[in-house]
C-alpha cells in the first residue's frame, strides 16, 4: 500500500460507511463497524457451548481468503447493495488495474520465474482499509446461508472476516 495520502483518503470513505457495513453484514459478520466484535464472538461463542454441552462449533479459516476472492464478484456485490453502491467506483479505481507486487529491492515479485508475473490480479489489497470490508461483503451471500442454514436447527454462523 505505501502511499499515505491514499491510505487516509481510502481510510476516510470506509470509515464513513462503516453504520451501512455494519447494518447490512450484521448480525453474521463482526468484524466492519462492531467495536469490540471479535471479543463479543468469542465469548459469546464459550458462553454457548457451556450452556449447551452438546451443542458443536466448527471453525471455517478461508485459506488465502483475500487474495482468492474474485474482484469482479466483490465488485458486483457491493454495487448490489444499494446503501454501498456509492463504494464501487472507488473500489473499481482502486482494484481495476493489477497491483505490482515490488520487493524491497525494487525488483517484483516473481521476477524471472517462467509463467509467474509480480502482478496481483484478483482478491483485495490485504492491509488497506477496504480490504476487510469489500472481502465481508464479498462473502456475505455465503456466510448469509450458513447462517439461514444453521438457524433453522438452533444453530448459528459468525464471521470474522475469512474465519467464520
Amino acid at each position: 500500500m505505501g502511499e499515505a495520502a491514499l491510505c487516509a483518503i481510502t481510510r476516510c470513505v470506509y470509515t464513513e460507511a462503516q453504520p451501512a457495513l455494519a447494518s447490512y453484514l450484521g448480525p453474521t459478520q463482526i468484524t466492519v463497524g462492531v467495536p469490540g466484535g471479535l471479543s463479543i464472538m468469542v465469548h459469546g461463542v464459550r458462553l454457548l457451548l457451556e450452556q449447551n454441552p452438546h451443542f458443536v462449533a466448527v471453525k471455517v479459516d478461508l485459506r488465502n481468503g483475500y487474495n482468492e476472492c474474485d474482484r469482479a464478484t466483490a465488485l458486483r456485490r457491493l454495487a448490489a447493495v444499494p446503501e454501498l453502491a456509492y463504494l464501487a467506483p472507488f473500489f473499481h479505481a482502486m482494484h481495476a488495474g493489477a497491483s505490482r507486487l515490488q520487493l524491497d529491492d525494487g525488483s517484483a515479485l516473481f521476477e524471472g520465474v517462467e509463467g509467474r508475473v509480480g502482478d496481483s490480479s484478483t482478491g483485495v489489497r490485504q492491509g488497506s482499509a477496504e480490504s476487510a470490508p469489500v472481502f465481508c461483503v464479498a462473502i456475505h451471500p455465503e456466510v448469509s446461508e450458513l447462517h439461514a442454514t444453521l438457524s433453522s436447527v438452533g444453530g448459528c454462523a459468525s464471521a470474522d472476516m475469512d474465519d467464520v
